[in-house]
């Protein structure tokens, strides 16, 4: 249930921050953005990212975030998740 309601606020956070696909393993985040939906451009990443966050681009409109080595568990990928959509919104 606890993860639950935490996919449904990754949900809201990802319309927040024009986010159309967010794939998510314990290990690697990665976000394709919306450019219909963006507030920002894709440039202020840099900005909202710093010191949160080491990602690349990977395509266009796509980024990948490593979110630790080896986990077993997602719940902690799941709450740096939020707070790196919270960065980008």
């Amino acid at each position: 249930a606890e993860n639950m309601l935490l996919k449904i606020m990754l949900r809201v956070y990802c319309i927040k921050a024009g986010v159309k696909r967010l794939d998510l393993t314990p290990n690697i985040l990665t976000l394709a953005f919306s450019a219909k939906h963006r507030k920002k451009s894709l440039d202020s990443l840099n900005k909202a990212l710093k010191g949160l966050a080491h990602f690349e681009f990977i395509k266009k409109e796509s980024i990948r975030i490593p979110l630790g080595r080896k986990r077993n568990n997602i719940s902690k990928a799941l709450l740096e998740t939020r707070n790196i959509l919270k960065a980008i919104a």
